[in-house]
């Protein structure tokens, strides 16, 4: 994945997230709303399932994020019926 499209995911993610300061409160996501969209934008920091549900929300898109230590697979979306699939190793 390029360095623009990553940086857009974040952008996008930050964007969401302070568009709705209730839906994404401190209690929700660990931090400030603000604190949180800086956080998000450092290219150090590694997101989790919050962002992949943001980013399944904004593409319309299931995400199938697999763990390949565990095997474990979590989806993203699911409960929006979105008619294609995104898999993340």
């Amino acid at each position: 994945m390029r360095v623009t499209t990553i940086y857009f995911h974040r952008q996008a993610i930050a964007a969401t997230v302070a568009s709705d300061t209730v839906k994404h409160s401190e209690a929700f996501i660990g931090k400030s709303n603000q604190e949180y969209c800086s956080w998000i934008q450092d290219s150090e920091k590694w997101g989790g399932a919050i962002e992949l549900s943001i980013l399944a929300d904004y593409y319309g898109r299931e995400i199938a994020a697999y763990d390949i230590q565990t095997t474990r697979c979590d989806l993203y979306g699911q409960v929006s019926s979105f008619l294609a699939s995104f898999v993340r190793i």
